[in-house]
């Protein structure tokens, strides 16, 4: 049977912020930061006011509109020029979800997860139905060590966008974790239909595939992690771990023990490949 000793579990999705398309007059939050669809940048709408030819414009009349520069800023990814744009949308509106959501990434990142957690609290209140926040607020009560809370918010996330597929690789990661791995297959399955198929992810949804008895198919799934990342050391014990303990193929365990031998085996795990390459090698007298 699997235990947390054979195989090792990938970590979490980091919180992002992206530019947002508008909803009605509220833009949307940030939407998951491997989603595939473009986004859209709203178009600004700056005060028209009426002037004579011999008038030279104003310098208000010139300003950017503070919502197209938090989108500049928030594509730049520069953390201080997101903030000042937010904090400069926030005066305009001081409940506006984008700017808040920002603002709760640039404390996010700083380590104040209490704040983070208040400025998406109030975003929420604001747009409930935006996925994003919510997914956002998951990640926020784990660095809390909320992992209860943080399932319902990452399911919240999923309930209105099914098509979520950050929230439900953390949602997925979660349940691996808890040991509930029915449900760490559906949705870590539902990450990769949406095209989430980064390391963590593969590794994650993987482990929850040999617990619940679909060895064939996690075999795929590392295959496919190790083509775009070859060298990665956990990947490949659990790998070796599901072919030699779980579908008796001794040969190509022994390749990938001898792969991750060669890289260096994590020092936590070399007595686990001892013992691996020992019963592999047996497998094949």
């Amino acid at each position: 049977m699997m235990t947390k000793k054979y195989f090792i579990l990938a970590g979490f999705f980091a919180l992002t912020a992206c530019s947002s398309s508008p909803k009605e007059e509220t833009p949307e939050a940030a939407p998951a930061p491997w989603e595939k669809e473009n986004v859209q940048i709203p178009q600004a709408k700056t005060s028209e006011k009426p002037s004579s030819s011999k008038a030279a414009p104003s310098a208000a009349a010139s300003e950017q509109d503070p919502l197209v520069e938090l989108n500049a800023a928030i594509r730049s990814q520069n953390e201080e020029r997101m903030k000042l744009a937010a904090d400069g949308v926030l005066k305009q509106s001081v409940d506006q979800p984008l700017a808040l959501n920002t603002l709760a990434l640039y404390h996010y990142r700083k380590g104040r997860f209490d704040l983070a957690g208040y400025l998406l609290g109030k975003a929420i209140q604001k747009d409930s139905q935006q996925a994003g926040l919510h997914s956002n607020l998951g990640l926020v009560q784990l660095a809390r060590g909320e992992k209860t809370a943080a399932i319902r918010s990452f399911r919240k996330a999923l309930d209105l966008n099914s098509h979520d597929g950050t929230a439900a690789a953390n949602l997925g990661t979660l349940y691996v974790m808890n040991k509930d791995y029915s449900k760490g297959v559906y949705a870590l399955e539902t990450a990769y239909r949406q095209g989430v198929k980064d390391v963590k992810t593969l590794n994650n949804y993987g482990i929850a595939l040999v617990a619940t008895g679909k060895g064939a198919q996690a075999k795929e799934i590392y295959e496919t992690a190790l083509k775009d990342s070859s060298n990665n050391r956990e990947v490949l014990l659990n790998y070796a771990v599901l072919l030699i303990d779980h579908l008796g193929k001794n040969q190509e365990g022994l390749e990938a023990i001898n792969r991750l031998k060669f890289l260096g085996a994590p020092s936590e795990s070399r007595e686990r490949v001892s013992l691996l390459e020992n019963k592999a090698k047996a497998g094949l007298k």
